[in-house]
């Protein structure tokens, strides 16, 4: 929150310091002749911009969605997996469950802060050894075990495959030709508004500071709503705290 109350107001100074240049060596009286034909233009080029910055947060806002139901996807398949496991004998289901436990708080504690940056070594072996657990379960021959033990190996499926997606929605974001468009663009669309003359500062400098604000402020949302894990809006392991705290 902070970085990004410091990254609007670094760039609502360079607009002021720039407007007081421009202001010095391109006098308003030599403008304002074609403030007509600049309002004109400025308001497709802001309409343009709008548009496609609109279009950022909404794919940024739908990529959070999505990361979120790989959460709600994976508690839902631990939770099953535990169920199951508990229904069998104590000998059979005993080291799935410790297992279990280990691995959801190893994602809470140890994975979590570095989803997206790097391989959390311990968690990856926690899943593995619960993996391990669940295939080396022998139901025998009792049809009620093997009913068990085939359910077990479907949710260990779903666990897997949302675990999977969930580490992969941690590194994905807006690719860097993006991000060059929306900067390049931010430039243009507020450096536009210097062409307008107009007789007195404060007037113009609201002017160019309102969309300033907007535009840097939305750009540092759309930068911290791309990385789901971290930021401001980030998602956090609160479902499965509140799984792990209803197995005690």
């Amino acid at each position: 929150m902070l970085k990004a109350v410091l990254v609007v107001m670094v760039s609502c100074a360079l607009a002021w310091a720039a407007l007081a240049l421009v202001q010095k060596m391109w006098p308003y009286p030599r403008r304002a002749p074609h403030n007509e034909v600049f309002g004109f233009v400025y308001a497709v080029v802001g309409v343009l911009y709008a548009v496609v910055l609109a279009f950022m947060v909404i794919i940024v806002w739908e990529n959070t969605g999505a990361a979120q139901q790989t959460v709600y996807a994976e508690m839902v398949a631990l939770r099953q997996v535990h169920d199951l496991a508990a229904s069998l004998p104590a000998g059979q289901g005993a080291k799935v469950l410790a297992e279990e436990r280990a691995y959801v708080q190893s994602v809470i504690t140890r994975e979590w802060p570095h989803l997206g940056h790097e391989v959390e070594p311990q968690t990856e072996q926690h899943a593995a050894d619960l993996r391990t657990a669940m295939l080396h379960i022998n139901p025998g021959t009792d049809p009620k075990q093997q009913v068990i033990y085939t359910h077990l190996l479907d949710r260990q499926h779903d666990w897997l495959q949302a675990r999977r997606e969930r580490t992969e929605r941690a590194t994905e974001g807006i690719q860097p030709a993006f991000w060059w468009f929306m900067i390049i663009g931010a430039i243009l669309t507020i450096g536009y508004i210097y062409l307008f003359g107009v007789a007195k500062t404060w007037p113009h400098l609201m002017m160019l500071l309102i969309p300033t604000i907007l535009i840097t402020g939305m750009l540092m949302l759309v930068w911290d709503a791309s990385k789901p894990f971290h930021g401001m809006i980030s998602i956090n392991p609160e479902p499965l705290k509140t799984m792990l705290t209803s197995w005690r």
